[in-house]
């Protein structure tokens, strides 16, 4: 008994989904494509799927704990099986990590809770460098927290959330090109 809880689909329409089993509230990934299931191989009691690209790489999130990804870190399946990337703040204490997309350079998004100051916020994971907090990436005096991102599409541009001047709202982080001392700009 449990539940299937779809997650993200490619443009060749492959889909990740999770499958919740009941009472132990496991939760394995999997992948639906040419018609066919596979279960991701992944360790730990929890993993789940966050986005796939066009060429069926998919990056997630995987934990010891059912129901939590405490002590975890972010992986990438391919082809070759899982990799393990780390976590997003370096394992900061009862870090939780959640990936929400992934573009086809390989370029991954998420958002993280933490148990210390900024409780929460998003990251973008570069392929071949590391984790970087995205309000890093953008002009400390614009008054934004972002604390989650969404979606990256394949220009770089990604999409969240977070608050300014108290209000909660949604962004959108655009590339600029070299040679800014910024990466990203808001609108």
């Amino acid at each position: 008994m449990g539940e299937v809880i779809a997650r993200a689909m490619n443009s060749k329409g492959a889909v990740t989904a999770d499958f919740m089993s009941l009472p132990s509230f496991s939760e394995q990934s999997f992948v639906f494509a040419n018609g066919h299931f596979m279960q991701l191989s992944i360790p730990g009691a929890h993993a789940m799927a966050g986005g796939i690209d066009d060429s069926g790489v998919i990056a997630g999130a995987f934990g010891i704990t059912p129901l939590s990804l405490l002590t975890a870190g972010v992986f990438i399946y391919d082809d070759t099986g899982f990799h393990n990337l780390g976590t997003a703040f370096g394992g900061l204490p009862a870090e939780e990590d959640a990936v929400a997309d992934i573009n086809n350079g390989g370029v991954i998004v998420g958002g993280s809770e933490l148990a210390v100051s900024p409780f929460v916020s998003g990251w973008v994971y570069f392929p071949g460098q590391s984790f970087a907090n995205v309000n890093s990436l953008i002009d400390p005096g614009s008054g934004w927290s972002l604390q989650g991102c969404r979606a990256i599409n394949d220009a770089g541009a990604i999409l969240g959330e977070g608050t300014i001047s108290g209000r909660y709202d949604a962004f959108l982080l655009t590339p600029v090109p070299e040679p800014s001392t910024r990466c990203c700009s808001l609108p």
